[in-house]
């Protein structure tokens, strides 16, 4: 039985159709005031993997460096008139690939490199499980900067989130509950069903409400160990014992906003689960002591959290511009 005619009537795919499958994948890069150095490394690995790369530019300050790097390796490149965050500038390149009639693609951060062959690694992990299972995307493992462990692979648990790590040079998938959208596979067709990204989330859970939404639709995830990428948690990372010993993003204050609100609102929706509503709401709380108590900057992210809490408490849909942060994005 074929599924969404993309070569799912078998469980496992030959070279030549991996090769056929990235040559209909196109990569989504969505850059904001990137660092060029970084971006170069990420452009000249997609240039060697031989994929098709559509750039979508938020309006960074450096928008003349990104679009000379972009024509310099052939990529395609959509220009935004203004930063309309991480979900539109997704949805443009949804679009895009839409209209070159694309069949998968991979988001890809601005600070995400994969390695050599992570994508056909990808790829042939979708075509090993939708044979047999309603796959809604496939996602990488990673590496924080320096070589330090990454984020691992989720499943919701009450309170809590049960985390699974990549051994090294494992070769294993696993079942997840939902991925990160850096390095990761998801069909189009997919996309068509369950929806395009929610513009107003703006940055925030885009990719855990996406991941949400897709699972009423009983679509199943899977982490792969194989397909290795390098990766950045916010500006930069911190080691701090909250319990245990956990990899704390540190992020600029307004972000705290979208934390805060975008969780109290998904809360609300039919198709979050109480259990990862439980995981999550202990996951604000460690934000919480660390941002709002232990950070150097307790004041000001006190001052977003606040307000987040605020928007998300008052309001059952997003408004696009009631935050207040035109002067900071």
């Amino acid at each position: 039985m074929k599924r969404n005619n993309l070569g799912c009537d078998v469980p496992s795919a030959s070279a030549g159709r991996i090769r056929e499958a990235l040559q209909q994948t196109y990569v989504v890069v969505v850059t904001y005031n990137p660092d060029v150095d970084v971006l170069h490394r990420q452009f000249v690995r997609l240039a060697a993997e031989g994929i098709s790369v559509v750039v979508v530019d938020n309006c960074s300050r450096n928008h003349n460096d990104v679009s000379a790097m972009v024509l310099k390796h052939a990529f395609g490149l959509i220009s935004l008139a203004q930063n309309e965050g991480v979900a539109a500038a997704h949805n443009h390149g949804i679009e895009y690939i839409r209209s070159k009639g694309g069949k998968f693609l991979i988001f890809l951060d601005q600070d995400s490199t994969p390695e050599a062959g992570a994508f056909a690694t990808l790829v042939n992990a979708y075509f090993s499980h939708c044979a047999t299972a309603k796959v809604g995307a496939i996602g990488s493992s990673y590496t924080l900067p320096a070589g330090n462990q990454g984020s691992s692979f989720v499943r919701f648990g009450w309170f809590h989130f049960n985390k699974i790590y990549c051994q090294h040079d494992s070769l294993a998938t696993h079942e997840v509950d939902f991925l990160i959208s850096s390095g990761t596979l998801i069909p189009l067709a997919v996309i068509d069903e369950v929806g395009l990204m929610l513009k107003n989330l703006f940055i925030d859970h885009v990719d855990t409400d996406w991941f949400l939404r897709a699972r009423s639709y009983e679509y199943q995830f899977y982490g792969c160990c194989a397909s290795r990428m390098s990766h950045a948690l916010g500006e930069r990372t911190v080691r701090v014992w909250l319990g245990r010993w956990r990899t704390v993003p540190v992020h600029k204050g307004f972000r705290y906003f979208f934390t805060f609100r975008n969780s109290l609102w998904l809360y609300k929706q039919s198709y979050a689960p109480t259990k990862w509503i439980s995981a999550d709401i202990m996951r604000l709380i460690y934000i919480f002591i660390f941002s709002g108590v232990l950070a150097a900057e307790r004041k000001e992210n006190i001052k977003w959290m606040w307000k987040g809490i605020r928007a998300g408490l008052r309001s059952e849909d997003l408004p696009s511009k009631d935050w207040g942060l035109e002067a900071t994005l």
